[in-house]
């Protein structure tokens, strides 16, 4: 009894692996249809979101909530432990009110970060806010847009200066000398961008920020936008 129940326990799944090499053959050899590609999201990238990774590569950052307020945390991506705490709640306080920010990005060297505060939706992807620099070694907490919301707000990669778009000009702050200097003044709305492009680019291109540094930080490279009149 049990020698033949074993043995129909071994056809049973000798016919079933045959049965899914088959199956996976013929999967294998199917074409792909049009609709698998650009109607439906099987093949859609996966993407793991709700953190920064860092400059280094080997870290990444995560904000925490807790009682007393929002804590920004460095993690190891090897253990996934935290190994440092880059803002503390007491750090986010600016002439007696609380800074709370929408998103944040690092300078190159990890030592700043940026803040977003308060972001206000324009087309699709962009925004337009309010920026402070956190500096990590002496804790200050700094604001630059004192003249308005901006947009696209970006380290120079040595980290001493930003650069924004605002009013369709695009302007650089140093961070050193806490001023605000201006690239373009000729931007005008409906007729000239500076540094940022209009709803078709961002909509049909997924292309919004038209500026760069260069790999020295000593130039920056952007795009005027002259709309047909």
């Amino acid at each position: 009894m049990i020698s033949t129940l074993t043995k129909s326990l071994k056809h049973l799944v000798i016919t079933t692996i045959s049965a899914l090499l088959v199956s996976t053959s013929v999967a294998q050899e199917r074409s792909l249809q049009l609709d698998e590609i650009w109607g439906s999201p099987k093949l859609y990238a996966r993407i793991a979101g709700g953190f920064n990774t860092l400059p280094d590569g080997q870290h990444y950052s995560n904000a925490e909530v807790k009682e007393d307020g929002s804590y920004l945390l460095k993690y190891s991506l090897k253990s996934g432990k935290v190994i440092d705490t880059l803002i503390r709640p007491k750090d986010l306080i600016s002439n007696g009110d609380t800074v709370e920010y929408s998103d944040y990005s690092f300078s190159n060297d990890a030592s700043k970060i940026l803040l977003k505060v308060k972001p206000e939706a324009i087309y699709r992807h962009s925004t337009r806010e309010e920026y402070y620099v956190f500096e990590r070694s002496t804790k200050n907490l700094k604001r630059i847009t004192q003249n308005g919301k901006s947009m696209y707000g970006t380290f120079s990669p040595d980290g001493k200066q930003l650069a924004y778009v605002r009013d369709n000009n695009l302007y650089l702050y140093n961070l050193l000398s806490d001023k605000e200097i201006p690239v373009t003044v000729d931007g005008k709305k409906n007729q000239i961008i500076n540094g940022a492009t209009d709803w078709v680019y961002e909509e049909e291109f997924s292309m919004d920020i038209a500026f760069s540094w260069s790999p020295d930080g000593k130039k920056l490279h952007f795009i005027d936008l002259m709309k047909a009149m």
